[in-house]
């Protein structure tokens, strides 16, 4: 298929259709090497977070969908309610090869999760509920909540018939307030209709129990299109956006874990050896004014260069770190233990430029650093020793201090 522009939009929906749809064979053979070519211009250099950019992917999603930004009205999915109570599973579907994709996407996430026994969960975009069943099937107390009054009455009908635990409720992403705290969030192929994922982030971890989680599946995490997030550009999101007017955004890696980090979680990405599964994403909340131990850190900062294990941060001489500021916090101490028998010179830089010279002096102490950026990047340089030369142990590695936890405030 050739590059297409907005004028041509409405003729490739209708192509597509004639075809048979998205999930047709002959529809996914004419989207080819689909390339959309669009005419507003987005500047990804500008600050992802900023209002400029916001109102930039705005002007191209009206482009794309010819119509307003109107979540209430343009995210609604019309169907036959009475077609669907009844049948094996919310959707309808009766082609395990082709439905079980759910359950192994949803499995792998909760798997990591580690959920308590009996958990209070928040099914958020729950959709036709079949992720509030599964968790309900595995023994949880399920909130559903769905922009879609059609969906919330399917699941509230299924609930009857079933008799699972769960509760639904008609709400969106910008208006919902529980009245209750939870063990866990869910949000399962729903997070990127969120329009400012970050604010929706920032908003739903208060609505955790302390070491509660937000977790992710089915979301579209790559860099195909834009540096940090923005409207999805292939064939099928285009199509939505046109048909059916989707917010279809997406975003990267790096930038969906920063949003989950600067609202004070600590982050376990983890990608699926099953391609179809793709990636899932466990955010712990965690309490900035506690000691935080090195395996929540290691999900809240970036190490490079450094050995990790669960109960030390090794430098092994030269490694740096990148930290994720939270709003209202502007200091890390990091607690320090150096085994050798001697103090350990340690020089820290920002930049290229170096902002401290210190001594780490032999058991425990500790280093403190004003953030001043909402992504710093430190570089620790420092002496190195053989503990098995110095101290006579197994160790035969070159190693320098440790890092045993840090306390933000």
């Amino acid at each position: 298929m050739p590059i297409i522009s907005a004028t041509e939009l409405d003729e490739f929906v209708a192509k597509t259709d004639s075809l048979g749809g998205p999930g047709s064979k002959d529809a996914r053979a004419f989207w080819g090497d689909f390339q959309y070519k669009p005419v507003v211009f987005v500047d990804d250099a500008l600050d992802p977070y900023s209002e400029e950019y916001f109102n930039q992917q705005c002007a191209l999603y009206k482009e794309l969908s010819h119509r307003e930004i109107r979540p209430q009205a343009n995210e609604l999915t019309p169907f036959e309610i009475e077609n669907h109570i009844y049948a094996p599973n919310p959707y309808g579907v009766r082609d395990p090869s082709k439905f079980v994709l759910h359950f192994l996407r949803l499995g792998f996430v909760i798997e990591r999760a580690q959920l308590p026994p009996t958990p209070n969960v928040l099914d958020m975009g729950a959709g036709w509920g079949l992720s509030s069943e599964f968790l309900a099937t595995l023994g949880a107390r399920v909130t559903a909540v769905d922009i879609n009054p059609s969906f919330v009455e399917l699941i509230r009908r299924r609930q009857a018939l079933h008799k699972n635990d769960i509760k639904a409720i008609v709400g969106t992403f910008d208006d919902f307030e529980p009245d209750e705290r939870f063990d866990a969030i869910l949000f399962y192929e729903c997070l990127h209709h969120a329009m400012k994922p970050w604010e929706l982030i920032a908003r739903a971890q208060r609505w955790l129990n302390s070491g509660g989680k937000i977790v992710f599946a089915g979301e579209p995490v790559n860099n195909n299109w834009w540096r940090h997030w923005g409207l999805r550009l292939d064939a099928e999101s285009v199509y939505c956006i046109r048909k059916f007017g989707w917010f279809e955004s997406g975003w990267s890696k790096d930038f969906i874990v920063q949003c989950f980090r600067r609202s004070g979680m600590s982050v376990d990405f983890i990608e699926s050896s099953h391609p179809e599964v793709g990636a899932a994403c466990v955010a712990t909340k965690i309490t900035m004014e506690d000691l935080l131990a090195p395996r929540q850190l290691r999900g809240f900062i970036d190490f490079d260069g450094w050995s990790i294990a669960d109960d030390h941060i090794t430098s092994m001489g030269d490694g740096e770190m990148t930290i994720t500021q939270v709003e209202a916090v502007r200091d890390v101490t990091f607690d320090v233990m150096n085994y050798r028998p001697k103090a350990i010179n340690i020089s820290i830089s920002n930049e290229g430029r170096v902002v401290r010279s210190l001594s780490a002096p032999p058991g425990k102490s500790t280093i403190r650093y004003k953030l001043e950026r909402p992504i710093t990047r430190l570089r620790f340089v420092s002496d190195t020793w053989i503990p098995s030369q110095e101290i006579g142990n197994a160790d035969t590695r070159s190693i320098s201090f440790c890092i045993t936890g840090a306390t933000f405030s």
